[in-house]
Formats: C-alpha cells, sequence, structure tokens
C-alpha cells in the first residue's frame, strides 16, 4: 500500500510530533505502521523484476527532488523499477514524491528513520532485484538515456562488472 500526499504528510507529521514531544508509545505505534508499510512496499520491489533497478536515496530535498524524479521520469529505457528511499526527512519531500509516483507502478517510494546516506543506500541495494543497479543522487538530475546506455554498455560485455556515467561540464 503506497503512502499517498496527505496520508503521508499525516504520519510524518504525527511521528515527528510524537518524537519531538517525547511520547514514546505513540512513536512507536506509528513506527511499527511505517514498519509494515514498507516490508510489503519491499516484498512488491524484491518482485519487481527489471533490467535496472534505480534508487534515489533522499534527505530534505523538497527543492531539488522535482528535476531529478523528472530526468527519470523521461529515461527511454522503460524496463526499469525506481525506488525513492526517504532518509527520515522534515520537509515536503514526500508529498513531492507522492505525487510523481501515482500511476506509476514501477516507482516506489519507502521511508524510514534518518539513519545516513551510507546505510540507505545499502538498504536500497538489498531489497532491489533488477539485473543492473543505479543510484540517482536526489540533486542531480540525469540524461534521458542513461539507463539505456548503461545497460547497454553492461549486457554486451560479460567481462564488465560496472559501468559509470562521467558529467557533462
Amino acid at each position: 500500500e503506497r503512502l499517498e500526499g496527505s496520508e503521508y504528510n499525516f504520519y510524518v507529521q504525527t511521528r515527528l510530533y510524537a518524537k519531538n514531544k517525547n511520547y514514546p508509545a505513540a512513536n512507536e505505534v506509528l513506527s511499527k505502521e511505517f514498519l509494515s508499510r514498507n516490508k510489503a512496499i519491499e516484498a512488491q520491489i524484491r518482485g519487481y523484476k527489471t533490467t535496472i533497478s534505480a534508487i534515489t536515496p533522499v534527505y530534505n530535498r523538497a527543492k531539488l527532488i522535482t528535476e531529478v524524479l523528472e530526468s527519470v521520469e523521461n529515461q527511454t529505457l522503460d524496463d526499469y523499477c525506481y525506488v525513492i528511499i526517504d532518509d527520515g526527512s522534515h520537509d515536503n519531500t514526500g508529498e513531492i514524491v507522492s505525487r510523481f509516483i501515482k500511476n506509476k507502478p514501477n516507482w516506489f517510494y519507502i521511508y524510514h528513520d534518518n539513519m545516513g546516506e551510507a546505510e540507505t543506500v545499502n538498504y536500497g541495494w538489498s531489497i532491489t532485484a533488477g539485473d543492473y543497479f543505479v543510484q540517482v543522487n536526489s540533486d542531480d538530475p540525469v540524461k534521458k538515456d542513461l539507463f539505456a546506455k548503461m545497460s547497454e554498455a553492461l549486457s554486451g560485455d560479460t567481462e564488465s562488472v560496472l559501468a559509470y556515467c562521467d558529467f557533462d561540464i
């Protein structure tokens, strides 16, 4: 079950309030609710077999995330699963992401308490099931053919284990 805009906002704001006001019982109940929802989403993601699994770890990126999401939305390769993992944002990042994932069965959004970018990326790796893995940073829009070119580079050479995109300056 996906967290939609207002539903997401209610859960996040309630959790933050409970945490800030030191209501441990309320925060524990809400944490269990998030954990339960995340486990269901993880199962969907693991079952989504695609060429590319892409993740974006995000933390308080409401002002930047739209351009990144649009760049992923415009990929020329359609065979991908995209997971946005919110590392405990306190702004309206989740509301923006929730609007983007609507009607996109291959896009998923997971919110968890802050644990840092490295842990969030490792978590993303552990739940995806594509042939190839791509990390899209939350402040770096990508070119529309990134997934296609990376897939082509890796599938054409059985000796290759990594494709790295270069930057245009």
